[in-house]
């Protein structure tokens, strides 16, 4: 049957991101990106991937509001991790791009933003070719909605809620 839709504002999963750690460390994964859903935590936009699908998890985050979940994106380097907690899994991802766009740049969330002819030229054939990609993006420059930034990582690994990567159980 057709899948279920996950309802609005519910949690479904959680976010580290281990370079900012004392930042983004946990933070939950609502589902929608209204104002109020992004109060709440970082917002996961309805039509992408879930996580741990094939396909694009596209997630928004403010940098300077509702707990600043995306503050300091701009110390985000590629080669970083990214790493998502549901209720069965963590999914481990590696940055791979980031880019600043227009906020009507809606490719950024399509199902693989990886063939985009502008990022394609900068990603190793794997990473251009991955069918799980993560997408977070934010407003920038800080306290401005003129542009957005993103970041692109794809998905490195996957275990069960029982074996976390090292990543979290590094103190």
């Amino acid at each position: 049957g057709a899948p279920v839709a996950t309802p609005r504002g519910s949690t479904i999963g959680f976010l580290y991101l281990p370079r900012l750690r004392d930042r983004v460390w946990g933070f939950p994964i609502v589902e929608g990106t209204d104002p109020k859903t992004l109060n709440v935590g970082i917002g996961h936009l309805t039509p992408t991937a879930l996580p741990g699908r094939v396909g694009n998890v596209a997630l928004f985050g403010h940098r300077t509001s509702s707990g600043k979940p995306f503050e300091d994106f701009d110390e985000l380097v590629a080669g970083d991790s990214a790493i998502i907690e549901t209720k069965d899994s963590w999914l481990s991802y590696e940055l791979v791009a980031s880019a600043t766009v227009l906020p009507d740049a809606m490719w950024v969330a399509q199902s693989n933003p990886l063939r985009n002819a502008t990022l394609k030229t900068s990603l190793t054939t794997s990473a251009a070719t991955s069918e799980r990609v993560l997408s977070l993006i934010t407003c920038t420059p800080k306290y401005s909605t003129k542009f957005r930034l993103v970041w692109w990582a794809t998905q490195t690994a996957r275990s069960d809620h029982a074996n976390p990567p090292s990543a979290i159980s590094t103190t």
